[in-house]
């Protein structure tokens, strides 16, 4: 009956409600959280930030409801744009080009190691032992251009032209990295800016 239905919108209205809202940056995991507690897919999840475009509301019980929200990016001062593009902040879609982003990778992973990559201009003859890969891999001066192009010619990724995809390269290897193929990790400076000062002047001494 509508004048049953009614009530049941009052009380609705009346009942005391405890909202907990899910904020954060992008692409760390909050609809995924919401999915584990609920047990179940309510909301829609992707490895590409900003997959989350409103708010939505997800009821527990009669008196507890999740709220999932878009991601959120927070003002960061001195936060390399690599950075942003590495830890999913900025959408790899969107970056001009990989490289920066790579060589940001490259300074902390051995990343030419981890995908068994040559140097661009190495032409093997004859029997090389895998020791001598490595050498190899470890005395030659890699940049991110390098890692692109051996990349590529390992995938035997190539444009129309008949050279050597990089960016697509480049690409593939950033999005190894959001989807945890590659593992990323590094310890955040403490201190604020006047004990940064002081380490700069103590090395420099």
């Amino acid at each position: 009956h509508p004048r049953r239905q009614q009530q049941q919108q009052q009380q609705q209205r009346k009942r005391k409600w405890v909202t907990i809202g899910v904020v954060g940056h992008p692409n760390v995991g909050k609809s995924t959280l919401i999915n584990a507690i609920k047990g179940k897919k309510v909301c829609s999840t992707s490895i590409s930030p900003g997959h989350t475009k409103h708010f939505q509301t997800v009821h527990l019980s009669n008196t507890v409801r999740l709220c999932d929200s878009p991601g959120l990016v927070f003002p960061a001062a001195g936060m390399p744009k690599e950075l942003q593009v590495l830890t999913g902040l900025f959408p790899i879609s969107q970056t001009r080009e990989p490289y920066s982003a790579i060589q940001f990778l490259a300074e902390k992973v051995a990343i030419e190691e981890m995908y068994g990559l040559l140097p661009p201009n190495f032409v093997m003859e004859g029997t090389v032992s895998v020791e001598e890969l490595s050498d190899l891999r470890r005395k030659h001066p890699w940049s991110a251009w390098d890692i692109a192009v051996a990349y590529a010619n390992k995938r035997r990724y190539m444009t129309k032209k008949g050279r050597a995809d990089t960016y697509r390269a480049g690409n593939e290897i950033l999005r190894s990295l959001l989807s945890g193929r590659i593992v990323f990790y590094f310890v955040p400076e403490f201190g604020g800016k006047e004990e940064k000062e002081e380490k700069e002047e103590k090395e420099e001494k």
